[in-house]
């Protein structure tokens, strides 16, 4: 009996111990879950419903002055803001000059003294981020920095993330950071906050910096209006390319970074192994570290960059480009190797498509012959790739791409286009739209049945018209050779280059003197062992016959049209959550959370 009753008395005692342990668990889990809904709240860049902001005590704060500001009545000890400025643009993408700037930082930060109450403080050291501050200090024990810039003005929201640096944890005691996200024109409130490793909040420091208004004159925010969907917008900065400067937005509209470049062909940015790579002139590309340093430039010569680029995940930059020196467009591809800084030309589409640029024909108005114009690329495996081709209004595959003999592995296009006299050559690559045989078969076969009219053969779906930017994904359940490919189909014909074409039988299209009701966000499904493509999603969007792209992102979309300078995010319905309207074109915009590059 006695042993029967410690026995009740060991299990009851394990299942207590399992249970408090559960809920210990639970509690733990609930807290962490807490905390990152806290951190995604306060990095969403929104003012929230109740108007909070950062509270900040005027006694606290330190100010930030520049050498030529006047003393400042506060009743802190005001501290200085170094800078390097240049002259010019062309000079802030000289790397020896960027070079030697990083060893004068180095320098001061070697020599130490530098706290989290008193740092180095360096505005834009090496000009590639108008908004930013570099900043420098060590702490007696590793931490993790997180800052918050916010402003008095009450409808522009706080700026709040949280620093990354290398060390194990996001914890380290000698820090060096790019602070962004600054606004300009205003009176800026910098907060820097320090954790310990149990994520406790244990310091903050609190400055003042006037920050000027942007030289470029863009403004502080740009036109926004709000949608009906009533969804979260996604956290990340909004990154508008393709004129002379990349600027950052952020879901208010307010700016909070602007990249300089030489060029309107800075039309993408790519991430690789912790830098940035963008073009900053018509025949080159940078990289550049995550202090803003310009670590190497790579000129690409009588090759002008265009449309888009791609890093390969093997080393190098793939890239759309224009020999200038030639009497076409848009209708190279290159290989510009990032360690060797070697420019490759990789494919000429000329020889690729010999008989579809025999029978092109350059317009008067135009200088030079944009028979094909891509937009697009997209890998596909080690050595292909997927391409949009604009004045074709298809989508292409290669290959084998860094052979002697490219090949074409599929191309998907209205089929009218490719029965015309040199498309035709290749219209045994033309994928089928899925369903169409059996369309097909079954109007034949009404039409063997009738003696009083002619059936016509319907379009499972409509094809795609003036394509631009496009983006693959591979579908969890699908199977080998199956993915999916999205776009925005402007739904407008137009093929400049081939004038004896007809467009009257596209009845629901725009064409050049009319518009249609509506453009479309398209993804197709692609089934490469079928040879088949289907149309599995489709979207109505406002008309637009110019640049333009989706990106999809955490379950919104990101919609930009250069016809109506706007972009938006969407729901997974395709119902708006907010629109933002630029002051200028630009050729994409895409959205970036930074994570892993500025931020952790």
């Amino acid at each position: 009996m006695k042993k029967y009753l410690w026995t009740i008395l060991i299990t009851s005692g394990v299942m207590l111990v399992l249970l408090i342990g559960g809920f210990i668990g639970l509690s733990i889990l609930g807290n962490g879950q807490n905390e990152e809904e806290k951190i995604k709240a306060e990095e969403l860049d929104i003012i929230s419903e109740d108007g909070k902001k950062e509270k900040i005590e005027l006694s606290e704060v330190v100010p930030l002055l520049f050498e030529e500001d006047k003393e400042t009545d506060s009743i802190m000890e005001p501290q200085y803001i170094e800078k390097y400025p240049a002259k010019k643009i062309a000079d802030i993408y000289q790397v020896g000059r960027s070079k030697e700037i990083k060893k004068s930082i180095d320098k001061k930060v070697r020599k130490g003294g530098y706290t989290v109450d008193k740092p180095l403080w360096i505005w834009n050291p090496f000009g590639t981020n108008e908004l930013s501050m570099y900043v420098a200090f060590q702490t007696p024990d590793p931490v993790k920095i997180r800052y918050t810039i916010s402003v008095e003005d009450n409808s522009i929201p706080d700026f709040t993330r949280t620093l990354k640096n290398n060390g194990e944890g996001n914890l380290a005691s000698q820090h060096n950071y790019q602070i962004t996200g600054f606004v300009p024109g205003i009176k800026n409130y910098l907060v820097l906050k320090i954790y310990n490793e149990r994520n406790k909040e244990i310091a903050r420091n609190v400055f003042s910096i006037e920050v000027s208004e942007l030289a470029s004159g863009e403004r502080q925010r740009i036109s926004v209006s709000q949608g009906k969907s009533k969804t979260q917008l996604t956290n990340g900065l909004f990154c508008a390319m393709g004129r002379e400067y990349i600027r950052w937005y952020d879901n208010s509209g307010f700016i909070r970074g602007e990249i300089p470049t030489m060029a309107v062909n800075s039309q993408k940015i790519e991430f690789v192994d912790g830098t940035m790579v963008y073009a900053y002139k018509k025949n080159g590309i940078a990289v550049v570290g995550t202090n803003g340093q310009v670590i190497k430039t790579i000129d690409t010569g009588k090759y002008q960059l265009d449309s888009d680029f791609i890093y390969n995940g093997y080393g190098q930059i793939w890239a759309v480009a224009t020999n200038t020196a030639g009497n076409t467009v848009r209708d190279n591809l290159l290989s510009i190797d990032l360690e060797k800084e070697t420019v490759n030309l990789c494919l000429d589409f000329k020889k690729v498509l010999p008989d579809v640029y025999k029978q092109a024909k350059k317009p008067k108005k135009e200088k030079k012959l944009d028979w094909i114009s891509i937009q697009s690329l997209n890998q596909q495996g080690s050595d292909s790739i997927l391409i949009s081709c604009n004045e074709l209004s298809s989508l292409i595959k290669i290959n084998n791409i860094s052979s002697k003999i490219p090949s074409i592995a599929y191309i998907i296009g209205d089929k009218n286009i490719w029965n015309q006299k040199g498309n035709r050559t290749y219209k045994n690559y033309l994928y089928a739209k899925n369903g169409q045989d059996e369309a097909d078969a079954n109007a034949e076969q009404q039409q063997a049945e009738s003696v009083l009219k002619t059936t016509v053969k319907q379009e499972v779906f409509q094809s795609a018209f003036d394509i631009y930017d496009i983006t693959t994904e591979k579908g969890v359940s699908l199977e080998d050779g199956q993915y999916y490919v999205y776009f925005l189909n402007n739904n407008y014909g137009s093929w400049e280059t081939r004038k004896d074409f007809s467009w009257k039988k596209f009845s629901e299209i725009g064409k050049k003197g009319s518009t249609a009701k509506n453009s479309f966000y398209y993804k197709y499904l692609i089934d490469e062992k079928a040879g088949t493509y289907d149309l599995i999603e489709e979207k109505k969007i406002a008309y637009s016959n110019e640049a333009s792209n989706v990106k999809e992102n955490k379950g919104n979309k990101i919609i930009y049209q250069s016809g109506l300078k706007s972009y938006h995010e969407d729901d997974k319905d395709g119902r708006k959550i907010k629109e933002f309207t630029l002051k200028e074109k630009v050729y994409r915009v895409n959205k970036f959370d930074m994570k892993g590059f500025w931020f952790q």
